[in-house]
């Protein structure tokens, strides 16, 4: 969950009454410091950032873990796929 740098900066100078001048260093002394993660043009809580991408890690090892060699396509070739096959 992250919020875009943008929309950071326009809240904070509506909430704070300040100009983006004086908030833009303290979005990156805040990263400097672990105080917020930004990535690209995201800004994240440093621990939303690392459960984020520790969700995605765990989804990656899954989606390789349960793919089959050859893309996930059964070896009889009908397309049916296992445990689908016609019975006759």
């Amino acid at each position: 969950m992250f919020l875009p740098r943008e929309a950071l900066l326009a809240a904070s100078q509506q909430e704070l009454g300040v100009p983006a001048s004086l908030i833009l260093p303290q979005i990156a002394a805040l990263a400097e410091n672990d105080g917020a993660v930004v990535d690209d043009e995201r800004v994240y809580l440093p621990m939303l950032y690392h459960a984020e991408a520790g969700v995605a890690r765990s989804l990656g090892r899954l989606l390789r873990a349960r793919t089959p060699p050859g893309g996930g396509r059964d070896s009889g070739g009908d397309g049916a796929g296992p445990g689908r096959r016609d019975r006759v």
